[in-house]
């Protein structure tokens, strides 16, 4: 691909996730239910999330993300998608209020209908919790549809509910280090 088209599809990209960040609104949180699901309430610490911002996937240079945004798109799972499969998460962010923890898990995706959260698979042994969310085809789209070669930062909250004092191993799906949180 010539590099006066690839830099018009890069700023045709960064346009459109501008566009769709300006509008989006308030951020699903958690449904304060424990069992990992995520809604519209209020976080419990009572502010939003500001992660890091990622590389880019393929150079990007700087690990800035394209247009500076910083913030995952933050997805709601959808079950029924077709052929979910693993998704390489390369964010994690805990979050610690009292002993509830949350995390941010955050990739990098294709737009809908091509690539849609499923589901969020939440393992634990003993005091490892392991995270993988698992993104598939809307099945709405029928098969019929093409699907552009953009990139999008996009994310989930994952409600681990009350957890007992103790240290605990935090593992998400890709090649980020595990990280550890301590609840008094």
């Amino acid at each position: 691909m010539p590099a006066t088209l690839r830099r018009m599809t890069r700023s045709l990209a960064i346009a459109a996730l501008a566009l769709s960040a300006a509008g989006c609104g308030s951020l699903p949180w958690l449904d304060g239910n424990g069992g990992g699901s995520i809604g519209n309430d209020v976080p419990p610490n009572g502010g939003g999330w500001a992660p890091a911002p990622m590389p880019v996937p393929g150079g990007g240079g700087g690990g800035a993300d394209p247009g500076g945004l910083g913030r995952p798109s933050i997805e709601v799972p959808v079950p029924g998608q077709l052929n979910p499969t693993a998704t390489n998460v390369g964010q994690m962010t805990p979050s610690v209020a009292g002993r509830r923890v949350s995390v941010l898990l955050a990739w990098w995706s294709g737009p809908p209908p091509c690539s849609v959260l499923d589901s969020v698979q939440v393992v634990r042994d003993g005091t490892t919790i392991t995270m993988t969310p698992f993104e598939g085809a809307n099945p709405k789209a029928g098969g019929q549809v093409a699907c552009p070669a953009i990139a999008m930062l996009r994310g989930t909250i994952v409600d681990l509910g009350d957890l007992e004092p103790g240290t605990y191993t935090l593992i998400a799906n890709g090649d980020i280090a595990p990280q550890s949180v301590t609840i008094d």
